[in-house]
């Protein structure tokens, strides 16, 4: 109760990011811990929901696919609670949130059309490079919207990053392993909440500062 009721600050970012790497890393286990078991690993193809690879494990490429299967499942375990936590926390304490609604037409108005040009580019060019440089503009909806509306615009921000790369990837144009999606999400949702979280934080001293100085004044 009484952490709902603190302001969202710079440190309960961060704490929130530890808990979130503390329980993405015993998601992890578990997952490696069943496949251990198993003596398989099972790869399903999302995008059309079928096995695409089954690999038996006691082979020499174990270590390497054991690997890469731990930090996906880490990353986006990750990603699921760093998307998440911030708009529950949000929807708990949305009496005391001002500009609630500026902020989602905000979300209407900038950063779905934002996404809508990210994805029609996308599409219109297929190469590699192309690709790379056009996610910098999901990085620059990010940064804008932790500015103009501090973590609640990043956390805004990061989920309709997610899906936008979700639905890129489901068309078949994002041209990178899966992995490297998930981490751009994460570092991108992760910096923008500690970015945004920084903005509000130094808005709300800004602020105490000139209720001070009025009041020494009226003295």
């Amino acid at each position: 109760g009484d952490e709902l009721g603190r302001p969202v600050d710079v440190p309960r970012i961060a704490r929130l990011h530890i808990a979130a790497l503390l329980v993405a890393g015993l998601y992890m286990l578990k997952d490696l811990v069943y496949v251990l078991a198993d003596g398989q690993l099972i790869d399903i193809d999302q995008r059309h929901g079928t096995v695409a690879s089954v690999h038996v494990l006691g082979t020499a490429s174990d270590a390497a696919i054991l690997t890469t299967f731990a930090i996906s499942h880490f990353i986006g375990a990750f990603v699921g609670i760093m998307l998440l936590s911030p708009l529950a926390i949000w929807w708990s304490t949305r009496g005391a949130q001002p500009h609630n609604r500026d902020i989602l037409v905000f979300t209407a108005t900038w950063l779905l059309p934002t996404a809508a040009a990210y994805l029609l580019l996308a599409e219109s060019f297929s190469l590699i490079q192309a690709s790379e440089i056009l996610r910098l503009l999901l990085l620059a909806a990010v940064v804008v919207a932790s500015l103009k509306h501090g973590w609640r615009g990043a956390a805004l921000a990061a989920v309709l990053v997610s899906v936008t790369v979700e639905v890129q990837d489901h068309l078949g144009s994002t041209h990178v392993q899966p992995i490297l999606l998930q981490a751009f999400i994460a570092i991108v949702g992760a910096m923008g909440l500690l970015f945004g979280a920084a903005r509000d934080e130094l808005l709300r001293r800004d602020w105490e500062m000139t209720q001070l100085a009025e009041r020494l004044r009226d003295t």
